[in-house]
Parts: structure tokens; C-alpha cells; sequence
């Protein structure tokens, strides 16, 4: 796995390919159990605005606080994990793990990233380890299949009439 600290970059790029292919798993390991201010954003096809761009929080279908779960396709869990400090120290902390196995095709390209909301900060350094699955050939049919797609629309302020 790869991973990223979320102390000095508010978005990272994750991943990034050109061609037809298929992304069909990603796993994030979440050091700590907050992870409401991290956010996904998946642009397929050179696209000018992303057609995934929601909080991991709502992909992984919580509202405040990680609740464990598991279903054929997504799922997480806390948990303790061992992220290496240096070559010769590891450190035990709490964790989320979370899976989403979907297939999701793209025809031109696929770019993947993670972000921090505008404003948010952690309580203290956050570490995201991921890891993105994808095969370089692409075996569905554009005109009869559509892209993974999710936006959370974010509202700020009251909502009474």
C-alpha cells in the first residue's frame, strides 16, 4: 500500500492512467477513526469535472463515526494497524479499514485523488494508506454501460424556511 500524511498537502492524486481499463477495487487503511474530512474525487474519460466527488463518509455510508460493516462490495471495519514510523520502528494505532469492489470502466482515462473539505482540519496528522486495482483492458461496451458515479452536494448554513 501506498500512503499519504495529511499534514502538509490538502489533495493528493492517487491515481492516474491513460487508455481504456477498468479500476476494480480500492482499499484504504485510515490511520486514526475520523476520516469526515477526507473527500474522493474520480474523473473518468479527460472529463472537465469529476463524477465522483463525495466524502469518504458517505461512500462508505457513515454519517459521524466509522460504523463496521460488510457486504460483497464495500465494507470497513476499526481495527488496530502498524504503520512504520522508520526502517527499524512501527507504531501500533486505531484505523479504518475500508473496501470498494465495483467495476468501474472508463474508455480514455481515470484519474483518482483524495482531498481535504475546504476548512477542515485534523486534530492531528492523519495518515491514509491506499491501494487502487485495475487491469489495462476494458471488455464493456460504452453505449451500454455508464460510469461509477456519486456527488454529495454540501450545504452550509440553515436549512429552515
Amino acid at each position: 500500500m501506498t500512503c499519504l500524511d495529511f499534514t502538509s498537502q490538502r489533495t493528493n492524486e492517487l491515481f492516474y492512467t491513460k487508455g481504456a481499463g477498468v479500476l476494480t477495487a480500492m482499499r484504504f487503511v485510515i490511520e486514526n477513526f475520523d476520516y469526515s474530512g477526507l473527500v474522493l474525487n474520480m474523473t473518468w474519460d479527460d472529463s472537465d469535472f469529476p463524477q465522483v466527488s463525495a466524502p469518504l463518509r458517505v461512500l462508505f455510508l457513515s454519517h459521524d463515526k466509522p460504523m463496521p460493516y460488510h457486504a460483497a462490495t464495500i465494507g470497513q471495519t476499526k481495527t488496530s494497524c502498524l504503520f512504520r514510523v522508520n526502517s527499524s520502528m512501527s507504531e501500533e494505532q486505531n484505523c479504518t479499514l475500508a473496501y470498494i469492489f465495483y467495476p468501474m470502466p472508463f474508455w480514455e482515462s481515470a484519474r483518482v485523488s483524495i482531498s481535504l473539505l475546504p476548512g477542515y482540519h485534523f486534530n492531528n496528522a492523519t495518515k491514509v494508506c491506499y491501494n487502487i486495482t485495475h487491469r489495462n483492458s476494458n471488455l464493456f461496451h460504452k453505449s451500454e454501460t455508464g460510469y461509477f458515479h456519486v456527488i454529495a452536494i454540501y450545504h452550509t448554513g440553515s436549512l429552515s424556511g
